[in-house]
């Protein structure tokens, strides 16, 4: 029995057409319109790579270090701290200004307000992150930064995002005694050279020490009211939403909730099942979630499991180079399940 009420849900022959036709055009979008692709990031700097195993790597960390000559690797945040203060003036011009500046970066898989430095994927260990809320555990470890650099870059998914990523800046920014930048959006890395390119309406923020900058929120798409009429699988096409017969949420924590159908159909609906892009890359972001749809379609039974980043991200975890952003208000109804 579907999950998903037939008399509510599924749609007459010719609006299924419509449906498909949709997402043929949304698939035939150029992609500079939801990522804007950069290049090679910096191949000089003083730079520190996350060395999380592939267990838990997207396989942006991977990319990453082919994108820099002889980087060095940190898995905790003690040498993470280390290594990039181990550099002195590695000078690199700056292509605005036009000047020789020392410059700093930290890769890793980030979230609003915090990277990892050795946790990759999913943060769960006390030094694997530095994040705004565990201040107090890193601070006397990067203070040993300052005098070594002029400017530190984060390169990881929203680590300026909001007001988490503004105070993270802030607090970084004040100890070492130099301006810190971090992304407000999406980042995404592909091989070979680290090739960069970044989510669209996002930008640099960046906190100067002793200023607290004015918070900036990640880009958002479209408030979503109206259900997809089916969803878009690589193996099987356009699945009507009514063959859905469950739908189950896990965090990495290990909690899971089984969703009812009136919670499912808000989810799938702001989750743009419906309107799959192919991104330019691996995203350097953090697991939040894991979300389980079995399918009833001609008597065959069948799941697809989709991987959540940052909350606003799913990866099609059959088919990785697919992906849905979703819309506002996805991140509060994921959060709600849990409280």
């Amino acid at each position: 029995m579907s999950l998903l009420a037939p008399t509510s849900l599924l749609v007459r022959a010719q609006h299924f057409s419509r449906g498909v036709n949709n997402l043929m055009a949304t698939r035939s979008k150029p992609i500079h319109e939801v990522f804007t692709h950069v290049g090679p990031f910096s191949l000089g700097g003083g730079v520190t790579i996350d060395s999380c195993s592939p267990q838990y790597d997207d396989g942006a960390m991977a990319c990453a270090r082919t994108g820099w000559v002889n980087p060095k690797a940190d898995s905790t945040f003690v040498q993470a701290a280390s290594n990039l203060a181990s550099y002195s003036r590695i000078e690199v011009k700056d292509k605005l200004s036009d000047k020789n500046l020392s410059l700093l970066v930290l890769v890793g898989h980030g979230t609003a307000g915090l990277i990892s430095t050795g946790d990759g994927t999913v943060p769960r260990t006390a030094q694997g992150y530095i994040s705004s809320a565990t201040y107090g555990a890193w601070q006397p470890f990067f203070a040993n930064i300052r005098g070594h650099g002029q400017f530190l870059t984060l390169l990881g998914c929203d680590c300026g995002a909001g007001a988490a990523g503004a105070q993270f800046l802030y607090q970084l920014a004040t100890l070492i005694n130099m301006p810190v930048q971090g992304r407000t959006g999406l980042i995404y890395l592909s091989c070979p050279g680290a090739y960069v390119s970044y989510q669209n309406g996002s930008v640099w923020q960046v906190a100067q020490p002793g200023v607290l900058p004015t918070p900036i929120n990640p880009p958002t798409g479209s408030l979503r009211a109206i259900p997809p009429q089916a969803i878009w699988l690589k193996a099987k096409g356009m699945v009507p939403i009514g063959s859905i017969e469950s739908v189950t949420i896990s965090s990495p924590a290990g909690r899971t909730a089984n969703l009812t159908s009136e919670t499912a159909l808000s989810l799938i609906t702001m989750a743009n099942l419906d309107q799959p892009l192919t991104a330019p890359g691996d995203p350097t972001a953090v697991l939040t979630a894991k979300i389980v749809i079995s399918f009833k379609q001609r008597r065959t039974k069948f799941q697809m499991t989709f991987l959540v980043f940052n909350d606003r991200l799913l990866r099609h975890d059959n088919d990785p180079a697919t992906f849905n952003l979703c819309s506002p208000g996805f991140t509060e109804a994921l959060h709600r399940l849990w409280i």
